[in-house]
């Protein structure tokens, strides 16, 4: 029903100050609420929209991170807050600033609110850096709940501090014989 590939243009949609695209989802991904602002943004009308899956709006460059880091912050039952790049039913991207957090029934997670607003030139600037070089394969970028963050060079030492002292001693002759 939703084709993978669809039309893409180079042309830029810029969300007004006031607009506030609110959608609803359930655990599988798919949309079950969207308001009419995220209908006028999106292109699409609510009988397309309802029931599609959220990556509906999914512009086809973001890094795959983005979207493991969002899953993994929602379901973790935190809030997830970045930036994002969407396409429209014609084509058109957009950019937004978005907070996601689970929605609960009885105690448990049963889907997810998004809320999507203009984002700042400086918001889509750092957003569009970081995700062409997450595109790259460089490592010394991660997301954490949304948030881009550089990676510390020595992070892969924080594994010896969980080895036991016998395999610390076998990890560090391997390096030394290495050199």
């Amino acid at each position: 029903m939703w084709p993978e590939r669809r039309i893409t243009t180079n042309v830029e949609y810029v969300l007004d100050d006031s607009i506030a695209m609110i959608s609803k989802g359930d655990l599988d991904g798919k949309i079950t609420y969207v308001n009419r602002d995220f209908v006028k943004v999106s292109g699409y009308n609510e009988d397309e929209v309802l029931g599609a899956p959220q990556s509906i709006l999914a512009d086809g460059q973001t890094p795959s991170e983005v979207f493991e880091d969002f899953l993994r912050t929602v379901k973790g039952n935190r809030t997830w807050t970045g930036v994002t790049k969407g396409r429209r039913k014609n084509g058109d991207y957009f950019w937004v600033h978005m907070t996601a957090a689970p929605i609960f029934k009885e105690h448990r997670i049963a889907g997810f609110i998004t809320i999507r607003s203009k984002a700042t030139p400086e918001m889509i600037g750092e957003a569009e850096q970081a995700y062409a070089a997450m595109r790259d394969g460089r490592k010394d970028l991660e997301l954490d709940e949304g948030r881009i963050v550089k990676r510390p060079a020595f992070r892969v030492l924080k594994v010896f501090t969980k080895l036991s002292y016998t395999a610390r001693m076998h990890a560090l002759a391997a390096l030394a014989i290495s050199i």
